[in-house]
């Protein structure tokens, strides 16, 4: 009968993570951006107390770009929480705040009422 041949030695077990630990992977420092427009500068400016009504008041309701006369009004959007605010024209508002002798009476989510003593103007965004 033929004698069989040795056979290598099996490799040694190479140590296994029992500590469940996650490799840690060398990334790159990347900046921080948030994901929404900062609100508003504080302290806040000085409220305005909206237009006391007098009889009838007009109002008038636009998708986000509203043309009164010869007042241009654009809203670019509306940060809904506890203190909403809006950007309207470029600038960043929130309630009792005045845009163009109009007074912003409202910030909902999805839309922003702005008055003078006779007119009303609701810019919603859809």
């Amino acid at each position: 009968m033929p004698v069989p041949a040795p056979q290598a030695p099996l490799p040694a077990p190479q140590p296994q993570n029992t500590t469940n630990s996650p490799e840690v992977l060398d990334v790159p420092d990347v900046p921080f951006v948030p994901d929404i427009p900062s609100p508003p500068p504080s302290p806040s400016p000085k409220l305005i107390t909206p237009p006391a009504r007098t009889g009838q008041v007009a109002q008038d309701t636009f998708v986000l770009e509203a043309q009164i006369d010869d007042q241009h009004f654009q809203l670019d959007f509306i940060v809904w929480s506890d203190s909403p605010f809006a950007q309207i024209n470029g600038r960043q508002v929130g309630v009792g705040q005045q845009v163009d002798g109009f007074v912003v009476t409202a910030i909902k989510r999805d839309e922003v009422q702005l008055e003078t003593p006779t007119r009303r103007l609701v810019i919603r965004i859809r």
